[in-house]
């Protein structure tokens, strides 16, 4: 297999070490770089330039691998890469995201083929388990943690005690963050993951755009403690259930207890926990992103390609998957409330919630820390529909001794 590299960044570097460890019959052919004068030590013997075509009107080379990033550059490589008889192997879920419907039909009709292995839960093999072995199986319910800058912030917030903003520059300074990280802490990394994840499944595709997504940007270090202190943790999920035959999606930030498998996965690992119809339940868990780990998933497709085993894992030409309302569904919540510590606070907030049929569980309050006068109030709900949540939450915002905007967060279970 001879290949040609598109991007020699952290996972491009990585894969060239792993190739060049495996002394295999992997050949690296090219590799177009903007800055692949500066990476020479990288490249040593390898043919290189800023040329797209030095790749893609190569005939010898017959796969190329996309680890550029971004989306209109990455879409004219693959598309090119497709035209000129060429698989693609990428790690470049938004490209997928945004375009997969369309791309993955051409490449059909090439008669070629694009894996994605190390674009959804970096070293985790989510995708060939799906592909092959889950193929005729219905996944009814999957929830997960695919991001790994937020659970790496959510789990330093809990065991240092540092604040959002602090660990988020941390981890700027370490490379697991973006300068700009809003694809991550927005929950929009984990959006797109999602998507391609139950358009696999369901083999109609996902609009990303259409799921519901809520980052973990509003939280503070006062949730992760009120999380503690009823054994609990907060992780960004990816949620999906198919229930009374509507599908249901989103990505939330949620608490997590003690006997949920997602409760003990820390820093910047990921999991993913699925039930099937017949098979059960299964949980894949591994480094979701790194170097190496990205890196192998990616050889890991080229294998596979190299064996001649590739199958089309998409249905194509099957159309766009229907979302039902994730409003219909039903929760329990954590409720936490910033207010005016005056009288009658607490029993408007409380006919509000029973006004909307939502029973509570707990209330808490605390003083420690907010400003004199002012009450943290936290309240934890059984479970409802989120309709009924959602329009409570909106006649609460509505009160004039509320200080701060609510934090809320679905119980996941």
């Amino acid at each position: 297999m001879k290949i040609g590299i598109f991007g020699l960044g952290t996972v491009g570097q990585g894969l060239v070490e792993i190739i060049r460890q495996k002394e295999g019959d992997i050949a690296i052919a090219a590799v177009v770089d903007r800055s692949f004068a500066r990476k020479q030590q990288v490249l040593k013997e390898i043919p290189a330039s800023a040329d797209r075509n030095l790749i893609l009107k190569d005939p010898s080379i017959d796969t190329v691998v996309e680890l550029m990033g971004g989306i209109d550059d990455a879409l004219y490589v693959v598309r090119s890469a497709l035209e000129h008889g060429k698989n693609v192997v990428t790690a470049n879920k938004a490209l997928l995201a945004e375009h997969g419907y369309a791309l993955f039909q051409f490449a059909e009709a090439q008669g070629k083929f694009i894996c994605f292995e190390a674009a959804v839960a970096g070293a985790i093999p989510i995708i060939r388990n799906i592909e092959t072995i889950f193929r005729n199986e219905r996944i009814t319910r999957l929830m997960g943690i695919i991001n790994g800058t937020t659970n790496y912030i959510l789990t330093r917030m809990r065991k240092d005690g540092m604040s959002y903003g602090d660990v988020l520059e941390a981890a700027q300074k370490q490379g697991l963050a973006e300068a700009d990280p809003t694809l991550d802490v927005g929950g929009y990394d984990a959006q797109q993951k999602l998507a391609l994840l139950i358009s696999l499944i369901t083999g109609k595709w996902v609009e990303a755009k259409n799921i519901p997504v809520r980052g973990i940007t509003e939280l503070s270090s006062q949730d992760v403690v009120w999380a503690e202190r009823f054994h609990n943790r907060i992780r960004l999920v990816a949620d999906y259930c198919f229930q009374n035959d509507n599908h249901y999606m989103h990505v939330t930030p949620a608490l997590v207890n003690e006997q949920n498998v997602l409760y003990d996965i820390e820093y910047e690992n990921n999991a993913i926990l699925f039930q099937g119809e017949y098979s059960g339940e299964h949980l894949f868990m591994g480094k979701g992103a790194g170097k190496f780990p990205t890196a192998f998933s990616v050889y890991s497709d080229l294998k596979h390609l190299q064996s001649g085993s590739a199958r089309w894992s998409y249905q194509q030409g099957q159309g766009y998957l229907a979302l039902g309302d994730i409003a219909d569904t039903s929760s329990a919540f954590y409720l936490r409330l910033r207010v005016k510590d005056q009288p009658g606070v607490l029993a408007a907030i409380a006919q509000i919630l029973g006004n909307n049929a939502l029973s509570i569980a707990s209330v808490h309050q605390d003083h420690s820390a907010v400003a004199a006068g002012e009450v943290d109030i936290v309240i934890h709900t059984h479970a409802a529909k989120r309709s009924r949540f959602y329009k409570g939450l909106g006649e609460i915002q509505a009160l004039k001794n509320i200080v701060l905007h609510q934090i809320y967060l679905p119980v996941l279970t």
